[in-house]
């Protein structure tokens, strides 16, 4: 119980940073932040794991930090989203298209401190992204 209550503050404060690093994100892509799914607080979780998930008319993202490191899954709005690794949705997609990869995600870790993480670089790969972002979700093989 006591764990389930440092999850949930956890995935608080990565909402937070979320909402006040990437505001223009929540303005362009009308994005909400919303509540976890309960299955996030079933298994135990180390110490500096949190999940913040946002959604937009036609996408979902899910942030997730682990050891000092952020990572991005996305999915298609429904009542059970199947979500990707955004990295592995984005190969996939340039494998379908047959088109040369793009350049990888760029190391979103957080440094010692786990205050430090370059949110402009996020901001910057999901606005430069966004639209080749919602195709990968949208394709066939990763939505269903």
């Amino acid at each position: 119980m006591v764990g389930h209550l440092f999850a949930r503050i956890a995935d608080t404060r990565l909402g937070n940073e979320v909402q006040s690093h990437l505001p223009r994100w929540f303005a362009e892509h009308s994005a909400q932040l919303i509540p976890n799914a309960e299955s996030e607080y079933v298994q135990p979780r180390s110490f500096d794991h949190a999940v913040a998930t946002v959604a937009t008319p036609d996408l979902l993202l899910k942030l997730v930090r682990v050891r000092g490191e952020l990572s991005i899954e996305i999915a298609v709005p429904g009542e059970r989203p199947k979500w990707e690794s955004l990295d592995s949705a984005l190969t996939w997609l340039d494998i379908q298209r047959r088109t040369p990869p793009q350049k990888p995600l760029p190391g979103w870790g957080y440094g010692i401190d786990r205050h430090s993480l370059d949110w402009a670089t996020v901001d910057g790969f999901l606005s430069e992204n966004w639209e080749r972002i919602k195709h990968a979700a949208n394709e066939r093989s990763i939505s269903r």
